[in-house]
């Protein structure tokens, strides 16, 4: 429909009709479409009929489209499947190229998110009310793969699942006991785990999420037992969801993962190992030194956390290497910078400046700092609170230079830079340290 048509589609709803007229700019202008009998500079009345509108949805786990759900009938009410509830759906599948169909229908009964299917059909379901049907349009092999359906397709295959929720069992987990809900998260946690020794990263990190999300607020359980094992397994799953992210090598998610189970667990080894791998690889050396001296602390024998912990020192080594080399270069431009007014005449005074000449040919006085950190050059008065005041004839075509103070880090020691303020009028040159 092009950028015209998009515009008058927005917001129509299905058995909506409307008349659009459409600008020859917006249509096809100047040279019409000859081939379809539209003159040159044609407006055109197009009478537009919406009768069916189909959602989209990418149910991919990674949000890439690799699998794209395609809602053909609405279901009824607001309700969804909960991870390790029972589901009964209705599965057939064919290829989307040749049409051929691969899998005849099926109803089948299984536990959403236990892996007994493809994630195409596992997490697609997650996403379903009661009577909905659907087309899934898959492209990654891996999410639709299954041995049970016999579906194994190749690279560059897309298949099409057509699926129907037939019916589920409701589970409202916050209405159950805390035993109860601590012991159904327990089975979603051992699924994650099962997911991640197959291989099946993504799908072992929708389970952890599932738990640590569940499990978020646990400070009103009363069950002091349900409790324990609740936190024990929140923390666990964070750790489990840091090792995912590493898998994947999302290196900020990662941070932010074992960051939680150390608020949870501060001495943690292994929280502080993948913490202290995941700063490394952002650069961020200096806290990954410290996650990974502590994790030798508390294991002097983990090898890998010292060889984590060589390759972050010698990050930090590239970095004062790099803060020096930046600072010798401010230095070197501050040294030119006085250099330069070395050379230049003292400033001719007029009206009011007879007595800043006369200050700066005072034995001793010229170039010494004054009250207040401020160093005056020329003999220049001193403003309160230590600073330079201009002379009274003024400052005309004064030029400036302002180097920003830093923080350094030079072999180990904090170096701060303090503001130098150049100012120039004619032949003459001032320095006044604000620091």
């Amino acid at each position: 429909p092009g950028d015209a048509g998009m515009r008058v589609l927005t917001g129509l709803a299905a058995g909506s009709r409307c008349l659009a007229r459409v600008a020859p700019s917006m249509a096809f202008g100047e040279s019409g479409l000859p081939a379809l009998g539209v003159p040159p500079g044609a407006t055109l009345d197009y009478d537009v009929e919406v009768l069916k509108v189909v959602q989209l949805e990418d149910v991919s786990l990674d949000q890439s489209g690799g699998v794209m759900k395609k809602t053909l009938r609405q279901g009824e009410g607001y309700d969804r499947p909960t991870e390790g509830t029972e589901v009964t759906m209705k599965i057939e599948a064919r290829d989307n190229h040749a049409g051929a169909v691969l899998l005849e229908e099926r109803q089948v009964i299984f536990i959403v998110g236990s892996g007994e299917f493809c994630s195409a059909v596992e997490d697609t379901a997650l996403t379903m009310a009661r009577g909905e049907a659907c087309e899934v349009q898959c492209s990654d092999p891996v999410a639709c793969t299954d041995s049970q359906l016999g579906l194994k397709p190749c690279e560059g295959d897309v298949l099409v699942l057509s699926l129907e929720m037939v019916d589920f069992k409701a589970l409202e987990i916050y209405s159950l006991e805390e035993v109860n809900i601590a012991c159904h998260c327990s089975r979603v946690k051992e699924a994650g785990s099962r997911f991640f020794q197959q291989g099946a990263i993504r799908r072992a990190l929708k389970r952890y999420q599932f738990v640590t999300a569940t499990l978020a607020y646990l400070e009103h359980w009363k069950d002091s037992d349900a409790k324990a094992k609740a936190l024990s397994m929140r923390t666990a799953c964070h750790l489990n969801i840091a090792a995912c992210w590493l898998k994947l090598e999302r290196w900020e998610e990662a941070a932010h993962a074992s960051s939680l189970a150390l608020d949870e667990e501060p001495n943690n080894v292994k929280a502080l190992f993948r913490a202290g791998k995941a700063l490394s690889e952002l650069g961020n050396f200096s806290d990954a030194e410290q996650r990974l001296r502590k994790v030798l602390e508390l294991d002097k024998d983990n090898k890998e956390a010292a060889r984590l912990l060589a390759k972050a020192r010698q990050g930090l080594r590239s970095e004062r290497k790099q803060s020096r080399a930046m600072f010798s270069r401010m230095a070197r431009g501050i040294g030119e910078a006085d250099r330069e007014g070395e050379g230049s005449p003292p400033e001719a005074a007029a009206d009011g400046g007879a007595e800043h000449a006369h200050a700066s040919s005072r034995p001793g006085t010229a170039g010494k700092a004054a009250p207040g950190g401020a160093y005056s050059r020329h003999g220049a008065s001193q403003a309160p609170g230590g600073g330079e005041s201009a002379p009274a004839g003024g400052w005309g075509g004064t030029t400036a230079l302002l180097a920003v103070s830093s923080l350094l880090v030079l072999g180990g020691a904090t170096v701060l830079l303090s503001r130098l303020w150049r100012a120039r009028t004619g032949g003459s040159t001032r320095y006044q340290w604000l620091s």
